[in-house]
């Protein structure tokens, strides 16, 4: 009887140990199939993709004083065949705000864009910062300006 039971448990140890490898291989295969984003969005690499879609989304996080309004700002990116990705999720204060020393320290991550409003990291990690990515991509930037003049307006 002892032996049955250490033979049961043993097989159950195993069974697990499986779909844990299984698992861990089928997430490798899915971020090893994504595409490098920031050669795409950032270096306009496209040899091994046609020309992304980006999508820009906004909601409201909050207003910090009349006037201002910190908006939570996501890109979207979609290649080949319609898969989206996020790649990109950060908070903005739009309209007449103090940045009030938000976010890290990182100059890729946080500042002010051409429109006068602030960016700054809300403590997820995507593969780009938004700032970097509004700074640097123009489609994505346009996209972001239509996105949160509804909160202007």
């Amino acid at each position: 009887m002892l032996f049955i039971t250490i033979l049961l448990l043993n097989c159950s140890n195993e069974n697990d140990t499986t779909d844990t490898e299984i698992n861990s291989i089928h997430k490798s295969e899915a971020e090893m199939a994504q595409p490098n984003f920031r050669d795409l969005l950032l270096n306009g690499t496209t040899a091994k993709y046609a020309p992304p879609t980006i999508r820009t989304e906004s909601d409201l996080v909050g207003v910090d004083s009349p006037g201002c309004y910190n908006v939570n700002v996501r890109v979207y990116i979609s290649v080949d065949g319609g898969n989206e990705y996020l790649v990109a999720n950060d908070n903005v204060l739009v309209g007449d705000c103090n940045n009030g020393n938000r976010g890290s320290s990182d100059p890729k991550c946080n500042g002010y864009l051409p429109d006068g409003n602030y960016v700054y990291e809300n403590g997820t990690q995507e593969d780009i910062c938004l700032y970097e990515l509004l700074i640097e991509n123009e489609t994505a930037y346009n996209q972001y300006l239509a996105s949160v003049s509804r909160f202007l307006n």
